[in-house]
C-alpha cells in the first residue's frame, strides 16, 4: 500500500479507519489498540509518524491508549524465560497449535487477528467469565499506555537529537564569544522543537523575517535576545548554506570547464 499511495494518504486511511470502527462499534467509548513488541517502539514510531502529518490530535480523539501484550503476559502470568516471549510463542501456549500452512510472520491481518486473541485469553485467564465491559476495562487499566505517556519518553530522546543538530552552530567560523552567546540560545531553541534543519529552511523561505516571526511565536526572548539570536542564525546561514552552494556551482563549472576541448 506504501508503494501506491503516499504516506499522508495512508495515514489518513488509517484515521478514517478508526474512525469507522469507534463509530460502528464504540460510539461512547475510545479505542484500545493492542501491539506486540519490546518496549514502546511500535506505538511510538506510529506517534511520530502522525505527529509528522499532522495527525496525532484526530488520533488521540480516537483512541484511548495502548496495550502492549507482552508486557501483560509478563505481569499477569509472570512466565519465566527472560523479559519477552514471542507472539508466535505465546499463540502456541495460550491459543493453541495453528493449521498447517498458516502463515504468520508475513500476513499483518492473521498478526493482528492473534493478537487480539492472545488479549483475549489473558483476560479470560485473569477474569473468567468476563463478559462485562467494566470488567475488561479494569484488567486492561494497570497495562495501558497513553499517548501522552509515549510522548514523555519520546521526549528526552528527541531532545537529544535537536541539540545534537544544534551543533554545527557551536563550531562555526564565529568568534568564541559570539559561539558564548549562542550556547545558552541552544538548549532553548531544542526545547522550542527547532532543530537545525527546520531553522535552515525556515531562514531560506522567510529570512531574517521569517526567523524573526518564528522565534516572536515559540521563544519568550526580550526583543535585544531575539535580535541577537536571529542576527547570529542569519550570518550563520549566509555563511554556510550560500557559500555551499558557491562552492558546489565552482565545482560543476571547473568540471564543464576540464570537460572541454
Amino acid at each position: 500500500m506504501v508503494h501506491t499511495k503516499s504516506e499522508l494518504q495512508v495515514y489518513g486511511n488509517f484515521i478514517n479507519w478508526l474512525q469507522r470502527l469507534s463509530t460502528q462499534y464504540y460510539p461512547r467509548s475510545k479505542l484500545i489498540l493492542f501491539y506486540h513488541g519490546k518496549g514502546g517502539f511500535i506505538p511510538q514510531m506510529l506517534i511520530r509518524a502522525l505527529q509528522a502529518y499532522n495527525l496525532l490530535n484526530p488520533f488521540c480523539q480516537l483512541v484511548k491508549c495502548f496495550v502492549n501484550n507482552n508486557l501483560m503476559a509478563q505481569q499477569l502470568l509472570r512466565f519465566e524465560g527472560g523479559d519477552y516471549m514471542s507472539l508466535n510463542n505465546l499463540s502456541r501456549i495460550y491459543c493453541g497449535p495453528k493449521p498447517p500452512g498458516y502463515e504468520f510472520i508475513s500476513v499483518a491481518s492473521n498478526r493482528a487477528k492473534t493478537i487480539y486473541a492472545v488479549v483475549v485469553e489473558l483476560i479470560d485467564v485473569e477474569c473468567n467469565p468476563c463478559s462485562k465491559l467494566d470488567s475488561v476495562l479494569d484488567i486492561l487499566q494497570p497495562h495501558a499506555e497513553s499517548v501522552a505517556y509515549h510522548l514523555s519518553e519520546m521526549a528526552p530522546i528527541e531532545l537529544r537529537a535537536r541539540l545534537h543538530s544544534l551543533r554545527p552552530l557551536l563550531s562555526s567560523q564565529f568568534t568564541i564569544a559570539q559561539r558564548m552567546r549562542f550556547f545558552k540560545y541552544r538548549a532553548l531553541l531544542a526545547e522550542s522543537n527547532f532543530d537545525l534543519e527546520t531553522l535552515k529552511v525556515t531562514w531560506q523561505y522567510g529570512g531574517v523575517a521569517g526567523l524573526t516571526a518564528a522565534m516572536e511565536r515559540t521563544l519568550n526572548l526580550s526583543k535585544a535576545r531575539e535580535r541577537q539570536l536571529v542576527k547570529f542564525l542569519h550570518n550563520y546561514f549566509m555563511q554556510n548554506i550560500l557559500v555551499s552552494a558557491g562552492n558546489e556551482r565552482d565545482t560543476v563549472t571547473n568540471s564543464t570547464r576540464r570537460a572541454l576541448p
